[in-house]
């Protein structure tokens, strides 16, 4: 009895491991026992097979690390003790070039079809490019000067690149990274520093004098162009000389393209015409027209403090497009101008404008 259970059980070992051998990727043999030497080699068979499948195993892609941008080094040559610099503590300097700004085919704030006149096209004389608004209170081709002016609270819609703007006198109005040009002591001009040119070290802007300046006149001024790292004009500004006060910002059309910054008022500037600013700005204190063709439009502003003029120009010139000359439509403003005066100050209120600023 014994004998036979011992011989049932050699029976039942066997197909059990067949199948084993079987999953594993080989078989046995009748003769094979388990535990002798080619039971062994089977399994080292089976466990070489699995190491050569783990290896042929996709592997999951590593992510890339995204490299840091190495912040760029500017290697400027200059004197960071010159009379103009020295009071930047070293981050300016001054250099005697002749820097001439990049052109600028295309700005996004100008409408280039809108102001520009087509080859052939005729100058448009009415509708928004007319000579004398519809109530037919101002006419742009003729001038009138008037001592009103509108109260200093129709200035809070200024912009600058479409950010409120306030004018102060000082280059930290158009942003914390000029603030450094505030320290050039521009009394310390001098008349071998014509085309001067001075550079911050650690933006690389430059304050750019390619159009000149005039300290010997009866008011004299600097009229500079501050330029990107690029070169590229950003503003044009006039300093006084005789107190270093930046009198002016200008935007606009230059003999080299657009300026890179747009100032606006209520949303008016480079691109609308005379006749849609006295819709959203009421009459103007005083209109300026020139034998040339250029008129300027100037809308005052007051208070105890300072006296502020937004000037809008349109311009008798031809304008660069695309490396082309053309004229530009009548009555177009082409530029604009924010003038900043803290001389004149008044006692009272004062006049104001027929239409107010809401």
């Amino acid at each position: 009895m014994t004998n036979k259970i011992t011989r049932l059980c050699k029976l039942m070992l066997i197909p059990v491991l067949v199948v084993s051998l079987t999953a594993c990727g080989t078989t046995a043999s009748k003769g094979d026992k388990i535990g002798s030497v080619k039971d062994k080699s089977n399994k080292r068979i089976v466990k070489n097979i699995k190491k050569e499948q783990s290896k042929h195993k996709k592997s999951k892609p590593r992510k890339k690390k995204a490299k840091r941008s190495k912040k760029k080094k500017f290697n400027f040559q200059g004197d960071a003790n010159h009379p103009l610099v020295k009071k930047s503590a070293g981050r300016l300097l001054y250099r005697k070039k002749n820097l001439r700004p990049k052109k600028r085919d295309k700005v996004k704030y100008v409408d280039y079809y809108e102001i520009f006149l087509k080859k052939g096209e005729k100058q448009p004389k009415t509708g928004r490019y007319a000579d004398i608004t519809k109530d037919k209170k101002v006419r742009w081709d003729k001038g009138y000067k008037s001592k009103t002016f509108f109260d200093i609270t129709g200035l809070e819609d200024l912009t600058l690149n479409g950010k409120k703007f306030k004018f102060t006198g000082k280059f930290a109005d158009l942003g914390g990274k000029f603030a450094i040009f505030d320290k050039v002591d521009v009394t310390k001009t001098r008349k071998e520093d014509f085309h001067l040119n001075i550079v911050d070290r650690k933006t690389g802007y430059v304050l750019n004098d390619n159009i000149g300046i005039d300290i010997n006149g009866e008011n004299p001024y600097l009229f500079l162009c501050l330029l990107d790292k690029k070169n590229k004009c950003l503003v044009n500004v006039d300093i006084d000389k005789s107190n270093g006060v930046l009198d002016s910002f200008y935007t606009g059309f230059t003999l080299d393209g657009f300026t890179l910054f747009d100032i606006r008022l209520k949303g008016m500037g480079v691109g609308q015409t005379f006749n849609e600013i006295y819709k959203v700005l009421g009459k103007p204190c005083s209109v300026l027209s020139r034998d040339d063709g250029s008129k300027y439009v100037f809308y005052k502003y007051k208070n105890i403090d300072a006296e502020i003029t937004v000037m809008f120009i349109s311009s008798s010139t031809k304008g660069i497009l695309f490396t082309k000359a053309y004229p530009f439509k009548n009555n177009v403003v082409t530029g604009v101008s924010v003038y900043y005066d803290k001389k004149e100050t008044v006692n009272e209120k004062g006049k104001t404008c027929e239409n107010k600023v809401k």
